[in-house]
This record gives C-alpha cells, sequence and structure tokens, in this order.
C-alpha cells in the first residue's frame, strides 16, 4: 500500500481495504509504458508494411532490369546479325564492281586477236558462200 496515501482510501466498509484513487505521480509508468509498446508495435507494423511496399518495388524492378537485359541481348544479337549481312553485302558490291574492271582488262588484250580471227572466219564463210552461191548459178544455166 505505498503507491496510495491515506487520504486517498475511503471508510466504506466494503471498499476499506481497497484504494479509492492512486496517488499522484505513481502509476503512470505501467500507462506510458503500455502507450509506447503499443506504439511500438504499431510503428513497427507500419516499418513491417513499408518494407513490404519497398522489397515489392525492389523486386518489380529486378524483374524489369531482367527483361531489359534479355531486350538488350537480343538487340546485340541482331545488331551482329545485321553487321554480318552488311558485309556480305558489300563483298557481292565489291565483287560486281571488280567484274567490269576485269573486263576492260581483258578484253583488250584478247580483242584484237578476236576481232582479227572473227574477221577471218567471216571472211571465209562469205566465200564459200559466193563460191557456192556461183556454183548454183552456174549449175541453174546449164540446165536451163
Amino acid at each position: 500500500m505505498g503507491c496510495y496515501s491515506q487520504s486517498d482510501r475511503s471508510e466504506t466498509p466494503d471498499s476499506r481495504h481497497y484504494p479509492a484513487k492512486p496517488a499522484r505521480g505513481h502509476g503512470h509508468g505501467h500507462q506510458l509504458t503500455q502507450q509506447t509498446h503499443g506504439q511500438s508495435s504499431s510503428v513497427d507494423a507500419c516499418v513491417e508494411a513499408e518494407k513490404s511496399g519497398h522489397d515489392e518495388v525492389v523486386e518489380r524492378l529486378k524483374r524489369g532490369k531482367n527483361v531489359l537485359m534479355q531486350e538488350l541481348v537480343r538487340l546485340r544479337q541482331q545488331q551482329q546479325s545485321t553487321h554480318n549481312q552488311l558485309q556480305t553485302m558489300v563483298q557481292r558490291l565489291q565483287g560486281m564492281e571488280q567484274r567490269p574492271q576485269q573486263m576492260m582488262t581483258f578484253f583488250p588484250c584478247r580483242v584484237p586477236a578476236f576481232l582479227a580471227q572473227f574477221m577471218q572466219q567471216q571472211t571465209e564463210t562469205n566465200r564459200h558462200i559466193s563460191e557456192a552461191n556461183m556454183k548454183k548459178a552456174t549449175e541453174a544455166r546449164w540446165y536451163r
């Protein structure tokens, strides 16, 4: 009964051993501890909810990062493929550009000899045709 003063007790026969109200300055610590404990559990719940929210954001960001990394890998592969196709096209184009140059270097050496041989063959062919025509004409005169 050290928490209560003598003046705080009521003198009714039923409540003689029970104090009517606590003495000033005493007993508030227990209530404060309960309030603090209640507040800290509320704070803990808020912190936990906030932490859970942060965890969700972190997980969403990780998934987004993974999607972006996969897209980056795909785009790099596509870039490499396009680069390879471009190199192939450049080589083909260079080959196409070299063909006329090769022909121009080949024909001046060969054309005069080729033309001379062709002209000779044409001359011989024309002579054979002329001879054949004359022969036919001569034969046709004999048989008339």
